[in-house]
C-alpha cells in the first residue's frame, strides 16, 4: 500500500496496486508563499478572492 501527496495532490493505491484515493489540493500564492486552500481539512489558510474591475 502507498499513500502520499505528489505535486497534483494525495495519492493511494491498495496493497493489489489499485487506485484507491485521489484529490487535488488548491493553492494560491499569499503573501509571497504557497497556500493551500483546499480541501478545507487541509487548508492552512481562507482563500483570497480579488475582484478586477
Amino acid at each position: 500500500m502507498m499513500d502520499t501527496f505528489t505535486l497534483i495532490g494525495r495519492y493511494k493505491v491498495d496493497s493489489s496496486g489499485r487506485q484507491i484515493k485521489h484529490f487535488n489540493l488548491i493553492i494560491q500564492w499569499q503573501d509571497g508563499q504557497k497556500r493551500i486552500v483546499w480541501p478545507e481539512d487541509m487548508a492552512k489558510v481562507k482563500p483570497v478572492f480579488k475582484r478586477k474591475d
